[in-house]
């Protein structure tokens, strides 16, 4: 993964280091506002809005009382599934459009307390 620029799982590296911090802000602000979902988003494509997601939520979930559901909303160009080189048969679309049931589209890329769900 870390050709594809995945390093929050790293312990050493400084990059990670990065995540860890952001985390640390990102998780004082939802419980601070007694929330439990937030948006990762930009105005562009290609402004790096995926790397970060994914990185912020490995990074989330090795927090010890943290779980993380990272769901890839970006339909026009989903990119979740090419961080953890998973094909799926359905995503998020198939869920809302064609009731595909949600153990069909949950994806688990062997990250304890973290699941994710592609566009």
């Amino acid at each position: 993964m870390n050709e594809r620029r995945v390093v929050a799982l790293q312990k050493y590296n400084p990059m990670a280091d990065l995540f860890r911090m952001l985390r640390t802000r990102v998780l004082k602000q939802l419980r601070t506002n007694n929330w439990n979902s937030f948006a990762v988003t930009s105005p562009s494509k290609g402004a790096g809005k995926s790397m970060i997601a994914v990185n912020l939520a490995i990074s989330m979930a090795m927090e010890v009382n943290q779980t993380v559901l990272l769901v890839d909303f970006d339909l026009r160009y989903p990119k979740v599934h090419w961080y953890f080189d998973v094909n799926t048969d359905y995503g998020i679309l198939d869920y809302i459009q064609s009731d595909v049931p949600l153990s069909e589209i949950l994806i688990n890329p062997g990250v304890e307390r973290f699941s994710g769900i592609t566009g």
